[in-house]
């Protein structure tokens, strides 16, 4: 036995007593460079790579969940990018990848041309010709409100492991996203004037006034992109758009970051490849696709401590008022391969004292749909250094398929081990219509885990 080394479990980690510096520094130098190793020749291999499509526009970090004015705007309806709302179809992800832009040819809810790697703006065009009138500026800018504007509603249930149950409405969103013009630029901005959530004593948490999501992203040309604004770090799969109420672990559980007296502050240094932050993302396509969606794409991101809020309450104020700290808090490391709904990818964090690396992979066979990842994270503490694996795969079958009302039926298995818990299955089921210009969802999801049962469910109008 190596008596060197002695492992405790403490609060569900694994601890080792400290290591000989040089061998601390050894070991961490080695996972840096397998890291960026990998990430430089993913690069090397889309660079050289054969490139047998032509170009098309693409913008690298878009959010979007159900947006039904979108629908209004193109004369469409929520099928035409949905799977079902909010978990969009391979024509969602090239309209999100064109800018928020329809393919050239768009006419009323059909397009006369191919999805594949158009830049017209033709879809723009038609939607802008109408016939002359003589309303005022005032009355021409309020009928516009419905498309470029949509709202989110719902109420949530909640019953965890008996300890309590609530019912309470969660958020009312206000959500506004498009392309600026004829303009390289597009953005997405998503701000909750009404945001609650419970504690783990079942109380509710004021949170009202806060902004989801303020995206501004710049197309230099078919390759490479900028994105700046507060956003989530991780893009190969973009948890918005889930249709479970909870995210799954492996993306929402976060690295502790650096100690202060400041406890909201320090919460939001640690670092989560869901969380949201404050941040810049640089992204480069290497292959391009037949979609402006597919290809292999590269990204460095870098994220700081921030929330942006216009805080609406007295408690508010204390839970999520403004914040933003200018140190970073490390690097995002992201590279993928997509075709359609296919993707094949890894991600890292890496900052001086806490390391993430994980794989992901997300299938599609007809009606199915399959999300799956393995990693590990490590931090360094003063009593030694923390380790943790961490899963999660997840099934989805699109369970009806009628252009009024879709159901979706799904299975997850996740677990963060040394968590002193067993895995968790969480079964759920969703259902949404009419799916015209507006629709409800009903969300009911069961969470079976040792001591940390819970029944959720969530009802929501989007218009």
């Amino acid at each position: 036995m190596n008596n060197n080394i002695n492992e405790t479990a403490v609060n569900g980690w694994r601890r080792r007593s400290p290591q000989p510096v040089l061998s601390k520094v050894r070991r961490g130098l080695k996972l840096r460079c397998v890291v960026i190793g990998c990430f430089v020749l993913f690069c090397l291999v889309g660079i050289f790579a054969p490139v047998r499509f032509a170009p098309a526009r693409f913008s690298p970090v878009h959010e979007v969940g159900a947006v039904p004015h979108f629908a209004r705007k193109y004369d469409t309806n929520c099928n035409t990018c949905h799977v079902l709302p909010p978990k969009l179809n391979a024509f969602g992800e090239s309209f999100l990848a064109r800018g928020y832009r329809m393919p050239e040819g768009w006419k009323g809810g059909k397009s006369t041309s191919s999805d594949s790697t158009t830049d017209s703006k033709s879809a723009d065009r038609d939607v802008a010709a109408s016939p002359q009138n003589t309303d005022s500026k005032l009355v021409k800018f309020g009928k516009a409100i419905p498309n470029w504007v949509s709202v989110w509603n719902s109420g949530r249930y909640e019953n965890v492991n008996s300890r309590f149950s609530k019912a309470y409405v969660n958020r009312v969103e206000v959500i506004s996203a498009g392309h600026i013009g004829k303009s390289p630029f597009s953005y997405f901005v998503e701000w909750r004037p009404v945001s609650f959530e419970t504690n783990s004593n079942g109380t509710l948490r004021d949170r009202s006034g806060r902004f989801e999501d303020v995206i501004v992203n710049v197309d230099i040309n078919n390759r490479n992109s900028l994105t700046f604004g507060q956003y989530r770090s991780l893009r190969q799969v973009d948890v918005s758009r889930r249709l479970t109420i909870t995210e799954p672990l492996i993306f929402s559980t976060s690295l502790a970051g650096d100690a202060t007296r400041n406890s909201r502050l320090q919460s939001l240094r640690a670092f989560a490849p869901s969380g949201r932050s404050a941040g810049a993302t640089y992204q480069f396509r290497s292959l391009l696709g037949k979609r402006p969606s597919d290809g292999l794409f590269h990204l460095i991101t870098v994220p700081m401590p921030s929330e942006f809020s216009i805080p609406l309450t007295s408690e508010a104020r204390r839970e999520a008022s403004f914040q933003f700290e200018g140190r970073p808090k490390g690097v995002f490391l992201e590279t993928f391969y997509r075709r359609g709904l296919n993707t094949i990818g890894g991600h890292a964090f890496l900052d001086r004292d806490r390391r993430l690396v994980q794989g992901v992979g997300t299938l599609n066979y007809k009606r199915f749909y399959a999300t799956g990842g393995l990693g590990m994270d490590q931090r360094d503490t003063r009593s030694g250094r923390i380790l943790r694996t961490r899963y999660s795969l997840e099934g989805e079958y699109l369970a009806t398929r009628s252009d009024v009302f879709r159901t979706m039926l799904g299975f997850r298995i996740e677990q963060i081990t040394n968590a002193n818990r067993k895995p968790a299955y969480i079964p759920y089921f969703v259902v949404s219509g009419p799916n015209k210009k507006g629709t409800f969802s009903m969300a009911v999801q069961y969470r079976a885990q040792e001591r940390n049962d819970a029944l959720l469910g969530e009802f929501s109008i989007i218009f």
